[in-house]
């Protein structure tokens, strides 16, 4: 039931709405004036025109049997931006014709403008409306007018009145009016003239979106006020776009197409509502017999409907029985049909000859939108209703088969309708409708899910306290609370640390003091490097116990980060056995002074499941070591070429340790020098220049090596033994391999 605040509330947020889309549409327009000071013009006969009766405006008569019939007006002091129209109020004439209008504005008096019109048979008195607003050269001061009836015309032609629609508000929905609810024959597109007038679904979609969107921010703080309010808008949209619909002589009444259509919306119904979960007082098979009755009666009255929403209902009948991944490629191949229909349109692929007309696109197509008015602005209103709808983060936002179904219900009739051949066979009203309808009712199905899911309450949600946890939050909050600590990975993951960062915001409002948030927000301290915000974050989950590996894992990189050397040594039969967490253990028991750190080291990198990847971090701990037999058996796992300048760095490195450093310093100068960018070479000559006693130079050399190569990390040792670390040493050195979880 919709609560009366609620439904006032909406109801307001829609009128003011539609009061900001007819503004919108005035600014568009350029109609926020005061108009001109004159509405009707005196015109003149030039040629084969004549008045029919004396007075002061004659009706003319234009017979162009002999030539363009003409009429104008001299001595006008008119600007362009205060008229959007000009009116022509025709008493007789039964046949087509061809008019022309032209004007000169002062700005360019020796170049005259002009655009055409194509005026409808019609014997009864009527008005035309030509539209000038758009028209690129309708602008300046017009000085001077003139109308011309091109020759070829049947009959005569008779001009009771010529007017003009100012650019005020009145004006401009009167023109609005014309475009949306009058006679097509009566609004006479003028040749190259942009349509600044809305079509009437984009008007409702807007009214629709923006509505929606009021009514949110009204409801911020109340999710289940907020889902009553953006029902009591959906069911004011769909009133307000089937009373345009009506207004506008666009519903064509009960006719068979409607009723075919209306007999396969209830097939497509009965077909979908087990995929949404919606139970039916009767069994499978019957609704499946009933689904398939009224297809039947449906395509006996309308084929053509039936034809488009065939393949969205076998979709929804086999779609229980389906695996996932064949309702996802039957979306993604509703694509074909429209690239299949583009390719044909630029001569790239041969279709059936049925198809071959493409190349002249049907107005069909781009008319459908004010014949079927209301219901593709409802559809797009109702995807806005969709992602405004206040369901739990880690609610279901689509049923798959659904949305495929509309995928193919929509690419249908857009195919039906830009195939020449076919949109003749629909060319009327209600098949315009009736082509929209399936389409509708899918989309509807595939939302369902979503809307059926509501927040429950607004104080989940709201910061309550820094002693609030996990089990202080109702399910549909904590359901909530474990989407945002999925965001916070997923985002992590793909690098988009704002949106991780927006995720543990709301985290920190709904649950502080939840285990959720401390690994969140450790999560999002390790990826900014942030140690001072780790911190806290890590206390507090070895203060909750009951670590899982991920926790562990996570609290090993921060200790590794934070060089808590023995914290590592401790956390480690806890985490995980990856390659960078045997990195952080090794390190740390070479970093460490209470142990053998490089046996220590080496024990924990060979004991590791992945010790063939660290066969390289294993040959660096047995050059620490001097073993050279070890080093040189771990180096073959490497699978480093010895030809290469890595390889020749490394013979070097094992050379000195047999030879001596002076018989190597040469070469690996000269190694250094031609390749900088190589950290191996680098390695070798600070080892050379230690054992020549230029500790400072080593350590600079062994610093540099370390940046530019991190696998080359076991060098801190030897950084460490030369000498206590200085401030500059410090800003200096490479980061610490961050653990892998």
């Amino acid at each position: 039931m919709l609560s009366r605040r609620a439904t006032a509330v909406a109801l307001v947020m829609i009128g003011l709405a539609i009061t900001v889309a007819f503004i919108v549409q005035l600014i568009i327009l350029g109609a926020l004036g005061f108009g001109p000071d004159i509405d009707q013009f005196e015109l003149q006969p030039v040629v084969n025109v004549q008045p029919t009766q004396a007075g002061l405006s004659p009706p003319l008569r234009f017979d162009a049997s002999r030539g363009p019939a003409v009429v104008q007006v001299r001595g006008l002091n008119l600007h362009a931006g205060q008229v959007l129209a000009v009116v022509l109020a025709v008493s007789e004439g039964d046949g087509a014709a061809r008019l022309a209008l032209g004007w000169r504005i002062a700005e360019d008096s020796r170049r005259a403008a002009s655009t055409g019109v194509q005026l409808a048979p019609q014997s009864a008195p009527r008005e035309a409306m030509i539209p000038l607003v758009g028209h690129p050269r309708w602008r300046g001061s017009v000085t001077q007018m003139a109308l011309a009836l091109e020759p070829g015309h049947p009959g005569p032609l008779t001009l009771t009145s010529a007017s003009v629609v100012p650019a005020n508000p009145v004006g401009g929905a009167r023109l609005m009016l014309a475009t949306w609810f009058g006679d097509r024959n009566a609004l006479l597109a003028a040749d190259g003239t942009a349509v600044r007038v809305l079509p009437l679904a984009l008007w409702i979609a807007f009214v629709a979106v923006v509505s929606a969107l009021l009514v949110a921010l009204w409801w911020r703080r109340q999710p289940a006020a907020r889902a009553q309010a953006l029902r009591a808008v959906a069911l004011g949209i769909a009133a307000l776009a089937l009373l345009l619909t009506v207004l506008g002589n666009r519903w064509p009444g009960w006719t068979q197409a409607i009723l075919g259509s209306a007999a396969l919306v209830a097939a497509l119904l009965l077909a979908g509502a087990p995929l949404i979960n919606r139970p039916l007082p009767i069994a499978r098979w019957q609704a499946l017999l009933g689904a398939l009755l009224l297809f039947a009666g449906g395509a006996a009255l309308s084929p053509m409907v039936a034809a488009v929403a065939a393949i969205p209902a076998i979709i929804l009948t086999v779609a229980p029985v389906w695996p996932t991944w064949m309702t996802t490629g039957a979306s993604l191949l509703a694509i074909l049909p429209p690239l299949a229909i583009a390719a044909a349109a630029q001569r790239l692929i041969q279709l059936p000859a049925m198809f071959t007309p493409l190349v002249d696109p049907t107005s069909t197509l781009l008319t459908v939108a004010n014949n079927a008015s209301g219901l593709p602005g409802f559809a797009l209103g109702l995807v806005a209703l969709h992602r405004l709808w206040p369901a739990p983060a880690r609610a279901a936002r689509w049923a798959t088969a659904p949305a495929a179904a509309a995928a193919w219900a929509v690419t249908g009739a857009v195919c039906v309708l830009a195939v020449p051949r076919l949109a003749v066979l629909a060319n009327d009203s209600s098949a315009f409708i009736g082509l929209m309808l399936p389409a509708l009712v899918c989309l509807a199905l595939a939302m369902t899910p979503r809307f059926r899911e509501v927040a429950a309450t607004a104080d989940d949600a709201l910061d309550s306290g820094a002693d609030k946890t996990e089990a202080d939050l109702s399910a549909n909050a904590l359901l909530l609370l474990e989407s945002h600590a999925e965001r916070v990975r997923l985002n992590l993951e793909r690098g988009e640390m704002g949106n991780a960062r927006q995720a543990l915001r709301q985290m920190t409002v709904m649950a502080p003091a939840a285990r959720m948030t401390a690994l969140a927000t450790l999560r999002v301290a390790l990826a900014d490097d942030d140690l001072d915000a780790a911190t806290p974050a890590a206390k507090r989950l070895q203060a909750l116990g009951g670590l899982s590996t991920t926790e562990y894992d996570l609290l090993l990189e921060y200790a590794h980060r934070s060089a808590g050397h023995r914290q590592v040594i401790e956390l480690a039969p806890h985490a995980s056995a990856t390659p960078g967490n045997a990195r952080a253990v090794a390190l740390a028991h070479l970093l460490d002074d209470s142990t053998d750190g490089r046996r220590a080291a080496l024990q924990t990198l060979r004991q590791s499941p992945s010790a063939d990847a660290l066969a390289r971090d294993i040959a660096e701990i047995n050059l620490l070591l001097d073993d050279l037999p070890a080093t040189q058996q771990a180096l073959v796992l490497t699978g480093i070429p010895l030809d290469s300048p890595t390889g020749e760095a490394y013979i070097a490195r094992l050379g000195l340790r047999a030879q001596g450093a002076d018989a190597h310093a040469d070469g690996v100068g000269k190694l250094a020098m031609w390749h900088p960018q190589l950290g191996a070479a680098h390695a070798a000559l600070g080892e050379i220049l230690l054992r020549q006693g230029n500790p400072v130079g080593a350590r600079a050399r062994l610093v540099l090596a370390m940046k530019l190569d991190p696998m080359l990390w076991p060098l801190q040792w030897y950084v460490k033994s030369i000498a206590p670390p200085t401030t500059a040493d410090t800003e200096s050195a490479p980061p610490a391999p961050a653990a892998m979880p």
